[in-house]
């Protein structure tokens, strides 16, 4: 047993459900943040033509992404996407880096409900240096 971690895991879970309309599949999703930042050359060529609305909207309704920002800062877009296989994080890459000439950067995203049986499964491997130790 884990904890208090383990008895609420399947709640926490069920709720992101209701709240993200994504099936209960008795797992975690694999959340990905993905950062897209075209070249500046790539990023004037968009903007003369129809803009990257045509495109992104495709690409939302590809990978239905559970979050969408732009940067008002930059040229940038960050969405948050649940990719299950390789193959579905290759090919958002391509179509990002061919669209934007850059290459997007993956940022797995883990629930923190999930740190109390890493914690415990890594505890089995190496103990952790207490400060002590140091």
């Amino acid at each position: 047993m884990h904890g208090w971690i383990d008895e609420i895991a399947p709640l926490l879970e069920m709720l992101v459900a209701v709240i993200t309309e994504r099936p209960i599949t008795g797992r975690f999703a694999m959340l990905y943040l993905v950062d897209s930042r075209p070249s500046m050359q790539r990023a004037n060529m968009i903007d003369a033509g129809e803009g990257p609305g045509p495109t992104f909207a495709k690409i939302a309704e590809r990978f239905k992404p559970e979050a969408i920002y732009g940067n008002p800062s930059a040229r940038e877009i960050l969405m948050v996407v649940n990719l299950d296989t390789p193959l579905q994080m290759a090919e958002l890459m391509y179509a990002l880096t061919w669209f934007t000439g850059g290459e997007p950067t993956f940022t797995p995203l883990m629930n923190p409900v999930i740190y109390g049986q890493a914690i415990e499964n890594a505890k089995r491997l190496v103990a952790p240096i207490s400060q002590q130790d140091g």
